[in-house]
């Protein structure tokens, strides 16, 4: 293990499991309480803001990446945002209208059009066409928080929840 300084970040933190995503061992992405979007690529030496929280000043809780130009973050009350340029530009997607008082606790991209949202009221929401419409999933099981979700592929997913909330 090798401990990388991100610098003064004026009382920023990660959020969670799903604030911190590596592409690979030299692209990495971060996202903070206060809707700042980290990133590096050499690895963590070095890091600038991609976001300096003028699209949300809410916590990003989750930030996933398919390849080097396209990713998403999402976060406190419904907040999403998107890119197609490495993090260049960011562009605010509109949520699901159900979810607008929920927090996103975690994502899933699985490619430029399909994108999964785990909700802190144990809400399951995805979306085929870049978030121009958004379904609900319903689970099998109540759950009070989403706290992550993978996919191996187009149709095989999984998640974690917490039953207990909080």
């Amino acid at each position: 293990w090798t401990a990388v300084n991100v610098g003064s970040t004026n009382a920023q933190y990660f959020t969670g499991p799903q604030s911190v995503f590596a592409l690979d061992q030299f692209h990495i992405w971060a996202v903070t309480n206060d809707g700042y979007i980290y990133f590096s690529e050499d690895g963590g030496a070095t890091w600038t803001a991609q976001e300096s929280g003028t699209l949300t000043a809410t916590a990003w809780n989750a930030v996933k990446f398919i390849d080097d130009l396209n990713g998403w973050v999402a976060g406190a009350s419904n907040e999403i945002a998107y890119t197609a340029d490495g993090g260049v530009t960011w562009t605010a997607v509109t949520g699901p209208v159900a979810q607008a008082a929920q927090s996103i606790l975690s994502l899933f991209q699985v490619d430029e059009y399909i994108v999964w949202l785990g909700y802190d009221d144990g809400d399951l929401y995805y979306t085929m066409d870049a978030g121009a419409h958004w379904y609900q999933r319903t689970l099998p099981v109540t759950a009070d928080d989403i706290e992550w979700i993978g996919f191996v592929n187009e149709l095989v997913g999984f998640i974690t929840y917490n039953t207990a909330g909080g």
